[in-house]
């Protein structure tokens, strides 16, 4: 008896050092960041873009996001919030550039119409300064392919972001 419970301890502290390195290993390839936007004047717009991504590769990474935007232009008497989520994928190119396509499924109220959901698809790309080991800044600039009469954007789109 003493031998099956020295060997379920042995086998209890492998799996807990184990899970302890994928723990480790996971929390390497994940991050958490995002991207916000400010316009102040006739035209407001407060603009946040959370984001969670997972490295595929050192230089793949992929992610899910979610959008809100406040939009308010007085000279028009007109206000709305757009809102939804995205899927994203970037592909490093140098340490400082990297390429972004991103799928965005947003809930817009275009001016004097319904709310309708709109799908931009947003290519482009960025600049990347790290700071530290695992945080960087980045700035973006991506078009909407899918520009419609109802698109939610005017291109280019500019975004300023951070990552941890």
């Amino acid at each position: 008896m003493r031998k099956y419970t020295t060997l379920i301890v042995l086998l209890l502290l492998a799996g807990l050092l184990s899970a302890q390195e994928t723990e480790t290993r996971l929390s390497d390839k994940l991050f958490l960041g995002g991207s916000f936007g400010l316009q102040f004047g006739t035209e407001t717009q407060i603009a946040l873009y959370p984001q969670v991504g997972y490295k595929i590769t050192p230089k793949l990474i992929v992610g899910l996001g979610a959008t809100y935007k406040y939009y308010n232009n007085s000279a028009y008497e007109y206000s709305t919030s757009i809102y939804g989520g995205s899927a994203f994928s970037r592909f490093i190119v140098l340490p400082e550039f990297f390429l972004h396509a991103e799928l965005e499924y947003m809930s817009f109220e275009p001016w004097g119409a319904e709310r309708r959901w709109v799908t931009p698809v947003l290519l482009g790309g960025g600049y990347r300064q790290p700071f530290g080991e695992r945080a960087a800044a980045t700035l973006s600039i991506l078009w909407d392919v899918n520009e419609s009469a109802f698109s939610p954007y005017q291109n280019p789109i500019v975004r300023m972001g951070f990552s941890f």
